[in-house]
């Protein structure tokens, strides 16, 4: 099991996982965390749905934060 942020900017529209206990890009906010069993996830092209339980886990923090449309949002690692 390993625990991830979401470090997101709001202007860029860009989601960035990362460890837990990283420091946030300049000009994101942390947007919430999860726990994964997956300890190296291949995040590489999310928004290609390589890894759609990566993508779950961060469209659903986004949308608590009010990111509705996830096809703007670029999830990076």
């Amino acid at each position: 099991m390993a625990d991830y942020q979401v470090a997101y900017n709001q202007n860029t529209k860009v989601a960035a996982i990362q460890a837990a206990n990283a420091a946030l890009p300049a000009g994101s906010i942390k947007a919430g965390t999860f726990t994964h069993a997956d300890v190296e996830p291949n995040i590489k092209d999310l928004e290609f749905g390589e890894n759609h339980v990566f993508y779950h886990h961060v469209r659903d923090i986004l949308y608590k934060l009010g990111q509705q449309d996830m096809s703007i949002v670029k999830i990076t690692k």
